[in-house]
């Protein structure tokens, strides 16, 4: 059934099948979650009135859409799913089991003042949720999207990559090579991981260049995809050898986080759907289910780098079912930001608002804080000094999600606002592709944007910001810029 009201009606206006079979399936869920514990009554209405409206927004989607699952609604639903969906149920339906940071700290102890506390959070996203509709739906009025800046030229220079994928190496190795050098090897290894906090500040400039890494592996898997995408048993053999490469060396021998290796493998992912060859629905939730236990498998790993008393066995995972629903629950890096989340918008302990402090460390990177000692600090630093100050002198930061970032800097008000402005934003990055989707280096930046959407939700903005600037989106603008049209013309056969 398609309701209409005259030639140009809006296409939120369209209801079908599809809408109605998602409907059908959003009101089983809230039954379901209001037919659950007796406790929590004000926090499951407010989960359920969430999950209502991110349904909502499924309909801003296209129902033939050029980029398929590639589409920034799906990255904001997964992410939000992720951050504000799922603690909450956690909270609520495992309270006794599961152990989390702010029940452990005391503030859901007592089960009404804690209904009270988590309802209070779930408001806030909910207002946030509704905001980000609007902002989304109202974006064609963004003078931005009819600018002409977002078309970048066509041409991608094979030699310029790997010019980029070069120095890309080099800055990586000298960064690790500086890194040892001052904290030292032998220390570095017999250090257990959960206290290696405080050898990455003794040298944070070595931790910042050492992601130079992620660009050299990205950069050379796209030259991989687009050589060999008619050769599969070379592509294969090249792929899994970087791969394989780049996790051992994140994941074991510098301990990097598991999300470096993952937006590697889902930008990637979003770059052969769009370029290569689309992947199916099946395809893409058998490799989401691999991807989970991949990550669960590694952070329990990792958990015993440094340990030798530690014990590895992945087996151990299936003697406990609390302890391998615990292990789950934290490899999909919600508990803490949401705890996090929960103590800012409820004012526990009381602070004053940054007043936009920390987005401003974005402008202020590479001024010395020796210069100026009171420069903007990340959010994630000030979440700590907050609501975690024992952790301080152990290098510990905590991220508070991206609507707790607003929240600290301008309350209630600044989620409204500024959840408008992030959909804006959220609808720039499709009219960006459909601007530029010959272009190799168009959908090279719209995989970039795209799953930092989903980075942007775990908050500190400047950090996060800066990273994919300067590691993913820079170097392809670079290599936009100095590319030959006559040499290295995208549609011509530059590649084979």
């Amino acid at each position: 059934m398609q309701v209409k009201t005259g030639p140009h009606s809006s296409r939120l206006l369209l209801v079908g099948k599809r809408e109605v079979v998602f409907f059908l399936s959003v009101v089983l869920i809230i039954g379901f979650i209001l037919n659950g514990a007796s406790d929590f009554p004000y926090s499951r209405v407010m989960l359920c009135l969430n999950i209502a409206a991110l349904g909502m927004i499924y309909v801003l989607k296209p129902k033939k859409s050029i980029v398929g699952f590639a589409h920034p609604i799906v990255f904001f639903s997964l992410a939000f799913i992720q951050y504000y969906i799922l603690p909450p149920i956690v909270q609520i339906y495992f309270f006794d089991s599961i152990f989390l940071q702010t029940i452990h700290y005391g503030h859901l102890q007592d089960v009404s003042g804690g209904d009270y506390i988590l309802a209070r959070s779930l408001t806030v996203s909910l207002v946030g949720l509704i905001a980000f509709y609007f902002g989304y739906v109202l974006a064609p009025l963004n003078p931005l999207e009819r600018a002409r800046i977002l078309r970048l030229r066509e041409f991608w220079s094979v030699r310029i990559t790997q010019y980029i994928i070069i120095a890309s190496l080099i800055g990586f190795v000298v960064a690790v090579a500086w890194f040892f050098h001052s904290v030292g090897l032998s220390e570095y290894i017999n250090t257990p991981r959960s206290m290696r906090h405080d050898l990455y500040a003794g040298s944070y400039i070595s931790g910042f260049f050492v992601d130079w890494g992620s660009t050299a592996a990205f950069f050379s898997l796209v030259l991989i995809f687009e050589k060999l995408k008619h050769r599969p048993y070379y592509y294969g053999v090249f792929l899994l050898f970087i791969v394989l490469t780049y996790i051992w060396f994140n994941l074991f021998v510098f301990s990097g986080s598991r999300i470096q290796v993952v937006r590697i493998a889902a930008m990637l992912l979003i770059y052969w759907h769009l370029r290569i060859n689309r992947v199916s629905i099946l395809r893409l939730f058998t490799l989401g289910f691999i991807g989970i236990i991949f990550i669960v498998i590694m952070g329990y790993l990792r958990s015993g780098l440094g340990d030798l008393n530690a014990s590895v066995s992945v087996f151990n995972l299936f003697h406990d079912r609390s302890n391998l629903l615990t292990i789950v629950i934290y490899a999909l890096d919600f508990p803490t930001a949401y705890d996090i989340y929960l103590m800012i918008v409820n004012h526990l302990p009381d602070y004053d608002y940054g007043y936009g402090m920390s987005y401003l460390k974005l402008l202020f990177l590479f001024v010395p804080r020796s210069i100026w000692p009171d420069k903007p600090e990340n959010i994630t630093w000030i979440s700590t000094r907050l609501f975690r100050p024992e952790q301080l002198d152990l290098g510990v930061s905590y991220n508070p999600t991206i609507l707790g970032e607003m929240y600290y800097n301008f309350g209630i008000f600044g989620v409204i606002s500024l959840c408008f402005l992030f959909g804006m934003c959220c609808h720039l990055p499709l009219t960006y592709y459909k601007k530029n989707r010959f272009s190799i280096g168009g959908i090279i930046i719209y995989s970039v944007l795209l799953f930092s959407i989903i980075e942007q939700f775990r908050g500190a903005f400047s950090d996060i910001t800066k990273n994919y600037l300067f590691f993913y989106i820079v170097p392809a603008i670079i290599i936009i810029l100095f590319s030959s049209r006559k040499k290295y013309d995208t549609s011509s056969s530059a590649f084979q």
